[in-house]
């Protein structure tokens, strides 16, 4: 066994969608659409009423959720946290994010305010 001091650098994207814990059916029907086992989760905050269902799965981030809001456009701010989201996820795929200066990379572009 090989063991480092070095720390080491993580990509893990991850969608997540978030609703009132009363339309929790809707969480259900896009998991179930998606064909995903995540669980859906209510944030156990003070007062909170929200559910979550979040995604990490890179076959269904990168051919389903990035093909259903290429074809959907978001049509808010959130249009450039996806497309800089999908930058990256592009560079997982070809194992660019791998390395100091993948990571680097990864980092620049969703630090930046608007996508390369």
């Amino acid at each position: 066994m090989y063991l480092s001091d070095k720390p080491r650098l993580r990509c893990e994207p991850k969608f997540s969608i978030s609703q009132n814990s009363h339309d929790v059916a809707i969480l259900e029907a896009i998991a179930n659409y998606l064909g995903t086992q995540n669980k859906i989760v209510p944030n156990t905050g003070p007062g909170s009423t929200v559910s979550q269902l979040s995604i990490y799965n890179f076959d269904t981030l990168f051919n389903k959720i990035v093909v259903i809001l290429d074809q959907n456009p978001l049509l808010t701010a959130k249009q450039n946290d996806f497309i800089k989201w999908r930058m990256v996820l592009s560079m997982i795929s070809r194992n660019e994010h791998l390395g100091v200066e993948g990571f680097d990379r990864v980092s620049k572009i969703l630090k930046s305010g608007a996508p390369e």
